[in-house]
């Protein structure tokens, strides 16, 4: 079969470029890792206490909970992200992964036995 050589280029070309992009792929998982400290999530890489989770619709996420906090059993629930973890002993890590909705707003996170300290919010994009 012969190629034309503007074909060939323009093929080379659109296939460079979706190297070059990086762009992510629907099977890319975005890691969020939060620590349970002082009663408070802590967002594990600035150190941001109670941070908001900044997700787009359709996003692959893990959320990475470790807690941290001696004496105290956490867990991170989110009705909107369809998240509900088990209570942690200090110490331990749990992760899930799921696909953020297709719905865009304001939503929250908490841990239940104390969510009047331990909450944030989910602004879905």
């Amino acid at each position: 079969m012969r190629f034309s050589i503007p074909a060939a280029f323009i093929g080379a070309v659109a296939i460079c470029g979706v190297v070059l992009a990086g762009g992510s792929s629907p099977h890319d998982v975005r890691e969020i890792r939060l620590v349970a400290r002082d009663m408070t999530y802590f967002d594990a890489a600035t150190r941001e206490a109670n941070p908001t989770l900044r997700l787009k619709r359709g996003e692959r996420i893990r959320l990475v909970l470790t807690n941290d906090d001696r004496g105290y059993t956490h867990n991170l629930v989110s009705p909107a992200l369809g998240v509900s973890l088990p209570l942690l002993e200090a110490g331990k890590t749990q992760a899930i992964e799921v696909t953020v909705p297709d719905v865009a707003g304001p939503s929250t996170y908490s841990c239940a036995p104390h969510g009047q300290m331990m909450r944030g919010n989910i602004a879905i994009e």
